[in-house]
């Protein structure tokens, strides 16, 4: 008898500590294991580099883009005026592979050209209409606050607007952005600045969960010198407030 007593002790012992331990684990981890992930076929498409065609200027030349544009082009290693053909082939390929999404990790534009990212977005929405696959951005360290931008869309080479963080949200509200289904939760909401702010997360087809990840330095928070160059005329007050020894360092400094 003794030995049944302590046998039926033990068993509701473990019961009890089994109790205890399944109502401390959030029912979120619970519900992780025991849900069998579903296929998810994606296409994943990066370092677009996109350079809208109204920022290429017009002119009496063969491909109708003005002499500045097509001397600037001809010098640099981009493809500007085939990437629209090879975002089609790449969109085309994934209807034809039926992919549930598009993921285009950065970067989106040749150098953060305002009117860069509204063109490709508008590209991308019309896609995403058409043939009912979610794309997904998120920008590159050449999307954001990047004053290397031009624009040859007065017959010259000039300075493009620059896309603001805030401006990149709004304009790409509906490719990933729309996918998120709690704001407090969801979205990444930095302490203090700027680093970080349009990462968020969404859920996915086949129980997935994916995480978007702004790690781009586009603004002083992250570091003070990346992307950040000031309009030139603020330039020379810069240069002559550094010590002597740091513009010696700046003259011979040499990528490591």
């Amino acid at each position: 008898m003794k030995n049944r007593g302590r046998l039926a002790s033990r068993i509701i012992a473990v019961i009890v500590c089994m109790t205890l331990i399944l109502a401390a684990v959030p029912t979120g981890v619970l519900g992780a294991f025991a849900q069998e992930k579903g296929t998810l076929r994606v296409t994943s498409i990066s370092d677009i580099h996109y350079f809208a065609d109204s920022e290429k200027g017009t002119g009496d030349t063969k491909n109708g883009f003005s002499e500045a544009y097509n001397e600037w082009n001809d010098k640099g290693s981009r493809q500007h005026n085939e990437v629209n053909a090879l975002i089609d082939a790449a969109l085309k390929k994934a209807v034809a592979e039926k992919s549930d999404y598009v993921f285009i990790p950065g970067d989106l534009t040749f150098n953060g050209e305002l009117a860069g990212h509204k063109a490709l977005a508008a590209k991308l929405e019309a896609f995403e209409k058409e043939s009912g696959i979610q794309v997904i951005v998120v920008n590159g360290n050449h999307d954001i606050n990047n004053y290397n931008g031009v624009t040859f869309k007065n017959g010259v080479k000039e300075s493009a607007e620059i896309t603001t963080p805030e401006a990149f949200r709004e304009i790409y509200k509906n490719l990933g952005r729309d996918l998120v289904t709690d704001e407090k939760e969801d979205v990444f909401t930095p302490s203090s600045g700027k680093a970080g702010s349009l990462s968020f997360a969404v859920r996915l087809k086949g129980g997935y969960r994916l995480l978007v990840l702004d790690s781009c330095k586009y603004s002083a928070d992250a570091t003070a010198t990346m992307f950040r160059r000031p309009p030139a005329a603020s330039l020379p007050s810069l240069w002559s407030g550094l010590s002597s020894s740091a513009k010696r360092q700046r003259r011979t400094a040499r990528p490591s």
